[in-house]
């Protein structure tokens, strides 16, 4: 048994690694649906329970692009599952739940559902950007998707839910016809006007090429493995109706800037991956029990008050040894300046191969009362205008963060995993690092001291 480690980080700065604008500087990812799982157009999430959380896209993941600031979870809140089939079903599936403090859903004219609560939905199957708006539709398509409520608009498709917008050629909507969708409300009888609502819009469809005004004349895209798609997420949010006089006071988006709404440059990237490239959700429960982390704790409010991270304890099954080892997590101190939205990756190096247990973080109600827990794992801690969010990433995800260096056996040179390397005689590939993804925003310090 041996107990050391060594304390890294490293700062990088946000970057697009494809052709076009994420909002999380990278890009996101679809998961492919599992085959003995069964999809069910109801706006439920019950058929979602596999979706591995570190794939989901949270509020820390997007851009604002009305008031260029995130709004407070107390008035909306969102999270986003993608999923994708191989052919032959070769669709695209989402789940996007919302949580907003009121309700706002009384239009009457699918053209205008943007105006109050309604998701976006813009694709480009072939990823092959640029305008869309002459012709219209064609190179790629934005979709609607608004809540059914008495008073409001019903469309013909997506069991009333979608539309193919914006001023779309009618003869285009056959293709709105292939979409299988519907978005629930809770709690029971909530309807325009409600407050304290849950939204779950869910949908499955195809993607394609060129949309013309015949099916005979367009051609589908083939999903598989690997390929990026042109995937962009719109979440309106509106306070108050048009007729109040205002309208939409927030969209959330996963493009970095406005604009995919009329030119497909500034959509988001969705790379699919297989199913053996992410943890199914039923299996997160193995984690090494008393295994916690990033508990944040605030040890002396002041002019600067410095934030602490507690990776606490985690014990690992030992590489070549059938006994336990215990790994404790500890360094240096270091000062951080203000700055917003800087990713800094905090790296534990271990002595030897060992391997932890799945990193999950402690229950919401054994953290700070300041501090939430998100649905793909981030603990937030929230200070006056103090907020700083910690994250573990998997090998998975660094392994495809840093792909060109992760593919070459024993001569892989992530820098932060093994690649594709697997021991002489195991199936598996031991972890290297602990690492975690910690996100800095500070607008109320002059400095900020983390100590890991």
């Amino acid at each position: 048994m041996r107990v050391c480690a060594v304390f890294g980080v490293l700062l990088l700065a946000a970057s697009t690694c494809f052709a076009h604008s994420n909002a999380n500087g990278f890009g996101y990812f679809a998961l492919e649906w599992p085959a003995d799982v069964t999809y069910v157009a109801d706006g439920e999430d019950g058929d979602w329970a596999w979706y591995d959380p570190n794939f989901i896209v949270t509020p820390d993941e997007m851009g604002e692009v009305v008031q260029q600031v995130i709004p407070d979870k107390s008035d909306i809140d969102v999270s986003i599952r993608t999923a994708w089939t191989q052919a032959p079903d070769n669709r695209i599936y989402g789940f996007v739940r919302v949580t907003d403090d009121s309700l706002h859903a009384a239009e009457t004219d699918p053209e205008n559902g943007w105006f109050e609560d309604d998701l976006e939905i813009i694709t480009d199957g072939d990823h092959s950007g640029g305008p869309y708006r002459d012709p219209n539709q064609v190179n790629a398509q934005q979709w609607t998707m608004h809540v059914q409520v008495p008073g409001g608009y019903s469309t013909p498709y997506g069991n009333g839910t979608t539309w193919l917008r914006k001023d779309a050629d009618p003869a285009k909507q056959w293709a709105t016809a292939y979409i299988e969708a519907d978005v629930s409300l809770s709690p029971p009888g909530a309807t325009h006007g409600s407050t304290n609502v849950t939204l779950g819009y869910e949908f499955a469809m195809p993607l394609w090429v060129n949309l013309e005004n015949d099916e005979a004349s367009t051609e589908r895209v083939v999903l598989q493995p690997g390929m990026t798609v042109g995937l962009t997420y719109q979440l309106n949010e509106a306070d108050t109706t048009p007729a109040e006089g205002a309208a939409r006071t927030h969209q959330l988006v996963t493009g970095d800037v406005n604009g995919a709404h009329r030119d497909q440059d500034f959509a988001s990237d969705f790379t699919l991956l297989t199913v053996d490239e992410y943890t199914r959700g039923s299996d997160a429960g193995t984690a090494v029990e008393g295994s916690t982390w990033g508990k944040l704790r605030l040890l002396s409010p002041s002019n600067i008050s410095p934030f602490y991270f507690v990776a606490g304890e985690e014990r690992c099954d030992y590489l070549y040894s059938p006994a336990f080892a215990f790994c404790r997590t500890f360094g240096t101190r270091f000062a951080m300046s203000p700055y917003l939205g800087a990713l800094v990756l905090l790296v534990l190096v271990g002595c030897g191969r060992y391997f932890p247990g799945p990193i999950e973080p402690a229950p919401e109600n054994n953290q700070e009362a300041y501090a939430s827990v998100e649905d793909d794992g981030t603990i937030i801690a929230v200070f006056n205008r103090l907020e700083i969010s910690l994250r573990p990433m998997a090998d998975e995800e660094l392994n495809r963060q840093f792909a060109d260096y992760s593919k070459a056996g024993a001569n892989s040179k992530n820098p932060y995993t093994f690649g594709n390397w697997k021991p002489l005689g195991d199936t598996y590939t031991p972890p290297k690092y602990t690492v975690f993804s910690v996100q800095v925003k500070n607008y109320e310090y002059p400095k900020v001291h983390l100590d890991p």
